[in-house]
């Protein structure tokens, strides 16, 4: 991989480690025609895939993913037994639907547990560049790519960054406290010093 290319993914999983929480080894779940695009290019992926990412992966498939390989006939026999090498990862599904719907529903809206995803389908790219904090890997003439962040991304980005120069509720709590007080004592200045009973002043008869 050249040296720019290095540093460009680099610094895109450094941000996704700053904004978003993710954490070495990196989960990346892979679909079957990324295994299979794999198998094609002889890339292996425990190889290529940490130094994509720049460090530490664990590569991850579903049921689905492997059913739906399966489904694709004999040509696609040797990406089944590929993707068995990878840890399983379990999904709600009884009955096996497509990758790309298997792979949304464990994205859902915010990308909760922080995976990777490697995935030949455009479609499935396109839509999971909605979704913020979504690294996305494709092969692309026989080289692993690392997409830059989305454009829902960055935005994300942007509004966390500018969420940490603002005050946190306990930083509230204790201003709105702080406040109080000095408004308390604003309110006895203006009042003055409690002045004497007129009548305590009257000099006593002899």
């Amino acid at each position: 991989m050249r040296a720019k290319r290095q540093k460009v993914y680099k610094r895109a999983m450094h941000s996704y480690q700053t904004a978003f929480g993710f954490r070495t080894p990196y989960q990346i779940l892979l679909d079957g025609d990324f295994v299979q695009e794999g198998l094609n290019n002889k890339i292996y992926m425990k190889d290529i895939l940490p130094s994509t990412l720049m460090g530490p992966t664990k590569q991850l498939i579903t049921s689905c993913a492997i059913a739906e390989l399966r489904s694709k006939g004999d040509d696609f026999s040797g990406a089944v037994i590929a993707s068995k090498r990878f840890e399983r990862r379990r999904c709600k599904h009884v009955e096996p639907v497509s990758s790309a719907q298997c792979i949304k529903e464990i994205i859902d809206k915010d990308n909760p547990h922080n995976y990777c995803i490697a995935s030949q389908d455009a479609d499935l790219r396109k839509f999971l560049r909605s979704v913020p904090g979504v690294p996305l890997i494709h092969i692309n003439r026989s080289v692993v790519v690392l997409e830059p962040p989305s454009k829902a991304t960055k935005n994300k980005m942007a509004q966390l960054e500018k969420a940490k120069t603002l005050p946190n509720e306990k930083e509230l709590s204790f201003m709105k406290k702080k406040k109080k007080e000095l408004k308390d004592q604003q309110k006895k200045a203006r009042k003055g010093p409690k002045q004497p009973n007129p009548l305590s002043m009257k000099k006593k008869k002899k």
